[in-house]
């Protein structure tokens, strides 16, 4: 956020309740929590949504109901076999008998120390401590719900492109989020796979999805810069300054 590019932006960062110690929803799937975001969002007039990791999801959430800018997604997880491999240990030792929220406690407790060596030095000891801060119980609900959200949306990558939202997506250099080479192919620009003519196309379509979406939602407004629905891909570290789980 300190970049000298984004200087002129009014950046907002939000912790996503039951994160950081705050107060968890009744509810924390992933579809709730886009909601929330959404109002969140629609506060200040946000016109791009960023998360990261759960968050990431969240924002694409956001972009299949009621947000209409643009996503920067960093490590979001499309289907199941993209999911972390050590999320999937941590919800089954969380549903093990005798285990529960003890085994959760157990598992949280050197996470912060252990983590510091991977964020920015200068904001390490305040994001170990917001992450110290995270109760075991919500932990173990919301990553149950987290492992939950797959069935219900097998494969996100037709639910991103299908929102009309134009999106970005970046994976880090030690990523332990997957991507198959078949989201990959489908989340590239149009351009890239059939040339100008199906950029065209999908400029058309993003601009008919999108204002059908307004006129269910009873807005009425125009289609005003009529963005054109692409994902780009990309690799590296981005800092998150959106929603983050």
């Amino acid at each position: 956020m300190a970049e000298p590019a984004l200087s002129q932006l009014r950046l907002v960062a939000v912790t996503m309740p039951g994160f950081g110690g705050t107060t968890a929803p009744e509810d924390v799937r992933v579809e709730n929590y886009a909601r929330l975001m959404a109002r969140c969002a629609a506060d200040p007039g946000c016109d791009v949504a960023v998360g990261h990791s759960l968050g990431a999801n969240v924002v694409i959430e956001m972009a299949a109901g009621p947000f209409e800018g643009s996503l920067v997604l960093l490590s979001p997880t499309f289907s199941r076999a993209d999911q972390a491999a050590f999320l999937a240990v941590m919800n089954a030792l969380g549903r093990a008998p005798g285990l529960g929220i003890a085994g959760w406690t157990v598992m949280l407790k050197p996470l912060p120390k252990a983590m510091k060596r991977e964020l920015p030095a200068h904001r390490a000891e305040a994001l170990a401590a917001d992450m110290a801060a995270n109760a075991p119980a919500t932990c173990r609900r919301s990553v149950r719900r987290y492992h939950e959200y797959p069935g219900r949306h097998p494969s996100l990558v037709p639910r991103l492109c299908e929102s009309g939202a134009p999106a970005w997506v970046f994976r880090g250099d030690h990523d332990e989020i997957g991507l198959t080479d078949g989201e990959r192919r489908d989340l590239e620009p149009p351009a890239r796979q059939h040339g100008h003519g199906a950029r065209r196309r999908a400029r058309r379509a993003g601009r008919a999805a999108r204002a059908g979406r307004r006129r269910r939602r009873g807005r009425g407004r125009g289609d005003g810069m009529g963005e054109i629905p692409q994902v780009r891909t990309g690799d590296g570290h981005v800092p998150a300054i959106g929603p983050r789980g």
